[in-house]
């Protein structure tokens, strides 16, 4: 019997996952048009960086879809989200659509928008195999369609996990020297305050600090050193003592907040609590 050259041999599958890949393929070639899913991310929003922006990143990749043969682009965004883990918003919504079967392809202007981390990626890549979804990026042109692509796309995620773990150690470094040091780590306590007097930002200043606007306190080291508050730090002993005699919180705040003080030298003042710009009214 003559062979048909252009006859398809189906070979039975030897495992639910090699079943799965047989079905996604399936469900991919039925549908009548390519979905693309474009995908942005940045970890901190800053103006400065134009190319990685959240405005400039779903240009470039629905663009890049549509110019590949895109009928429809679904777009999915998480500003000021972490690449650590895929807690996010956006990512989660197209990770649901994935899984609905609506997405053919999954296009990003650059693979660590995704993941920073090497074992996250790989699983996230195995689920697009496992639904028949390729994963393109724009500016390393890289296609799982294609094995180089694979290869190339688990080299980069190497990358980008180094790069995640190189950062996290000189963070670590850093905060270690500046501990060595008696340097403050984080918001200055209660209390205390910079000493940058002259270039003084802090909204309890004017009116409030009697060294506001004057000469830097140079205990402080250029404002590496907190030093005590002029003001402030006269309240640390009175809230010490308040909670001796078993006063609450909640008490000790009210009347802090509704108590006349006086400085050393005779000067009536009324404490102000701390409190972020956004929350003045």
């Amino acid at each position: 019997m003559e062979n048909n050259k252009n006859s398809t041999t189906f070979k039975i599958p030897v495992s639910w996952e090699e079943l799965n890949l047989h079905v996604a393929k399936a469900i991919s070639k039925a549908r009548r048009s390519d979905t693309w899913a474009a995908y942005s991310r940045v970890s901190q929003v800053n103006p400065r960086e134009a190319s990685y922006s959240m405005e400039t990143q779903p240009e470039h990749t629905e663009q890049y879809a549509r110019t590949n043969g895109a009928k429809e682009v679904l777009s999915y965004a998480d500003p000021d989200q972490t690449g650590k883990n895929s807690r996010r918003p956006g990512f989660q919504a197209m990770i649901r659509d994935i899984n609905a079967g609506k997405v053919d392809v999954v296009v990003v202007h650059r693979l660590d928008r995704l993941y920073r981390n090497m074992a996250s990626l790989l699983k996230f890549i195995q689920l697009l195999k496992l639904r028949g979804v390729r994963l393109v990026s724009v500016t390393e042109q890289l296609d799982t369609e294609k094995w180089w692509g694979q290869i190339v796309i688990a080299v980069l995620g190497c990358l980008a996990e180094a790069y995640l773990h190189q950062t996290s150690t000189n963070t670590r470094t850093a905060l270690h020297a500046r501990r060595q040091k008696g340097l403050n780590l984080g918001r200055i306590p209660l209390g205390y305050c910079n000493g940058l007097c002259s270039t003084c930002t802090d909204i309890n200043g004017a009116g409030y600090c009697p060294l506001y606007g004057g000469p830097d306190r140079p205990e402080s080291k250029r404002g590496r050193i907190a030093v005590p508050h002029p003001v402030d730090q006269q309240v640390i002993p009175l809230i010490f003592q308040l909670y001796q005699q078993n006063f609450s919180f909640r008490e000790i705040s009210v009347y802090l907040n509704h108590t006349s003080f006086k400085l050393p030298d005779g000067t009536p003042f009324h404490f102000r609590p701390r409190r972020r710009l956004g929350e003045i009214k």
